[in-house]
């Protein structure tokens, strides 16, 4: 994971320990994809996802659940970049799986910084299915940040309680199918019930084009 998010220090890593050789022949460098270009398969081990959404959405709930720690009733806002990372299996291959979230007073400062958001192979989307307002935050980010471009999923946290009509022109079914994309999926960490999500997850950081032209699980 270190190599994944700071290569600068793998690479003095590998000097402290006398690697011999240009240390950067140690890494292997794979460019970005990108859902608007065609792309095949992502050839990588490591797979790096983006969490986003607004604060108390259920982003830290996720990235705990990938490391099996228990759920929390509290919520604590994330200040800092917080990263979770777990192997999955993708078409019967062990990889492994990178989510990070980065807290609101950071989300802007990612956002707008091409060169970082391109290190993801995905980007998902989060937002509390009983809050009313919380779809709208995340609508907003991807229209103000111009996000079309990278694989986004929808994830819809808390499907245990009472489910509301969000307050946004359209639901998140209509808004996700007018975009051409699956519909959000729907998890709660507290009872356990995550859809598969983490291994589709995964699955859709190797093969982004698949998931944001099939629309399968509308």
């Amino acid at each position: 994971m270190t190599t994944l998010l700071s290569y600068k220090t793998t690479l003095a890593y590998l000097a402290y320990l006398g690697y011999n050789g240009d240390t950067t022949s140690a890494l292997k460098i794979i460019r970005p994809k990108k859902i608007g270009k065609k792309i095949g398969k992502v050839q990588k081990d490591v797979l790096l996802c983006y969490v986003f959404g607004s604060p108390g959405s259920g982003k830290t709930a996720l990235l705990r659940g990938l490391v099996n720690k228990s759920f929390e009733n509290n919520h604590i806002p994330t200040i800092n970049s917080y990263c979770a990372v777990n192997s999955v299996e993708v078409e019967g291959v062990e990889k492994y799986l990178v989510m990070q979230e980065f807290g609101k007073n950071n989300e802007a400062e990612i956002l707008k910084d091409r060169q970082k958001l391109d290190l993801a192979d995905v980007i998902v989307f989060v937002y509390d299915s009983s809050d009313v307002n919380s779809f709208a935050y995340i609508a907003g980010l991807r229209t103000q940040y111009n996000l079309d471009e990278y694989p986004i999923i929808y994830v819809s946290t808390k499907c245990d309680s009472d489910l509301v009509q969000q307050r946004y022109e359209v639901q998140p079914d209509v808004y996700c199918r007018k975009l051409g994309l699956a519909v959000p999926i729907c998890v709660s960490v507290k009872s356990n019930e995550m859809a598969d999500l983490y291994n589709l997850i995964a699955g859709v950081a190797m093969n982004p084009s698949w998931w944001n032209n099939s629309n399968r699980l509308s």
